[in-house]
């Protein structure tokens, strides 16, 4: 999840704020130490389960990568996030469907 965006000099966009779920705790530990390896203050980790989340409001866009198609309560979790947007900002979901 990430609220809104940034360029770097290079012209990359940043999210200012990235929130990942429902990722398994390996990957978590070895997330961390990527955020805190490259001093990224703008990524927080969240070990919940994604259907449990109350979404901020006023969101610049939400990203999901190969996960939430699988998520029984996918209409629900879509309906929150899109909800939680902010105007016409973008839910992406990425999959392989």
């Amino acid at each position: 999840m990430a609220n809104d965006q940034t360029s770097e000099p290079d012209g990359v966009p940043r999210f200012q704020t990235a929130i990942p779920h429902d990722v398994p705790r390996v990957d978590i530990a070895q997330a961390s130490g990527r955020i805190e390896e490259h001093r990224w203050s703008n990524v927080e980790l969240i070990p919940r389960d994604i259907t449990r989340h109350i979404f901020p409001s006023a969101l610049g866009g939400i990203l999901s990568t190969f996960a939430l198609t699988l998520v029984p309560e996918f209409d629900n979790v879509v309906r929150n996030g899109a909800e939680a947007l902010a105007p016409k900002k973008r839910f992406v979901i990425l999959n392989f469907k």
